[in-house]
């Protein structure tokens, strides 16, 4: 099964169109996506171009010649106009080993440098040979409002949308550059678990990319207050006495480590007692029990699922000379060599002319393979 998400821009970056339409491909169609998405630099399918046309009928996986749409209104973006994305999970890399993360303020914060682009949210994933699952994702890019000095342990950053506590960030400008986790935010002053080792200039990219992942998981089956070490939980049969855990509110992304020194019959005890109080129902993330390496090309393709998506940019004179026919039908194309198609809905077509006015569609492709 395959899902197609489209959404078209204005030149001011507002959405003016969005659908999302789910699609049951065969084999011969998914091999040759996942060939687009796997291995693009391959010279015998890339590059991929954008077809838009108002064929108004399904095509056939047989049907693989472009000349199908002869008849039609048709419009094709070269592939120079394209960003391919990511396979999920695919050709990505742990930053810090398993171990080093377990022992982090934050240890269910992984950071991988196109993480949020590249994990959906409730996917099943592995590295190596170890499950585990994502929570929620961060992809900030933002600047420095004031400049920053070696030793400091809090910056100002223009817009602190979309970070969390635990989330990683890299600061960087023409002459340094490091990597720090988020321990605090405050409007838009964040505090990081360790002192600067550089002083960066105001306006200084701040960006970063990291999920919230876990490889067990339970919840409190009732309140817990500030000092106590008892944990009643839904489920201990997924948990190891020893095993780092983080108590996680995904409500307000609070996160606080510990680690479990005993276990009985829905009750944790811990090793120490947590620091502020947890509402029942709150989550327990389990960490690593095996140890991963650090800059490895080891985070794999799911289980199940893989997603990738592409932006192609329509300049407002083509938009307008399409004519008023609708779009019903996207493909992807190498030449004349048809290696996808989707049909829109007649009541999703997108009708490109000056009043539409889209400027950038984005498509993202959402692949489920229902394996595991």
């Amino acid at each position: 099964m395959g899902v197609l998400k489209i959404t078209g821009y204005d030149e001011l970056g507002n959405t003016i169109y969005s659908h999302t339409q789910e699609n049951k491909w065969t084999t011969a169609i998914l091999d040759k996506i996942f060939a687009c998405i796997q291995d693009p630099p391959d010279g015998a399918i890339w590059p991929i171009s954008l077809y838009l046309s108002s064929y108004p009928t399904e095509v056939a996986y047989t049907q693989t010649s472009t000349s199908l749409f002869s008849s039609e209104q048709n419009y094709s973006v070269a592939a120079s106009s394209s960003s391919p994305g990511n396979l999920v999970g695919g050709s990505d890399k742990s930053t810090y080993s398993s171990t080093i993360m377990n022992s982090q303020t934050y240890p269910n914060v992984l950071l991988s440098y196109n993480a949020s682009r590249s994990y959906v949210a409730g996917l099943r994933y592995q590295w190596d040979n170890e499950v585990f699952y994502v929570d929620n994702s961060c992809n900030v890019f933002t600047t420095l409002s004031v400049a920053a000095t070696a030793g400091d342990t809090a910056i100002t950053i223009s817009d602190p949308n979309s970070l969390y506590k635990g989330a990683y960030v890299s600061l960087y400008d023409f002459t340094n550059s490091e990597t720090q986790q988020i321990a605090d935010i405050s409007g838009n002053i964040i505090t990081f678990t360790t002192a600067l080792t550089y002083s960066y200039n105001k306006l200084g990219s701040v960006c970063g990319s990291s999920v919230i992942y876990h490889t067990d998981i339970t919840t409190l089956s009732s309140a817990v207050s500030a000092g106590t070490n008892i944990l009643s939980v839904s489920d201990t049969s997924e948990f190891d006495i020893g095993e780092t855990i983080s108590l996680y509110n995904s409500s307000t992304n609070l996160m606080e480590r510990s680690v479990i020194g005993s276990i009985e019959t829905n009750q944790f005890t811990l090793t120490g007692g947590v620091s502020v109080d947890w509402a029942q129902g709150s989550s327990i993330l389990g960490t690593w029990r095996e140890e991963h390496s650090a800059l490895a090309y080891t985070i794999s393709q799911p289980l199940y699922g893989a997603y990738d998506y592409w932006y192609w940019s329509i300049d407002d004179i083509s938009a307008t000379n399409f004519g008023s026919s609708p779009i019903r039908t996207i493909a992807l194309v190498n030449g004349t060599t048809i290696y996808a198609t989707i049909l829109l809905d007649a009541a999703d077509a997108i009708y490109k002319d000056s009043v539409s006015n889209i400027k950038v569609l984005r498509l993202e492709y959402y692949l489920f393979l229902m394996v595991g």
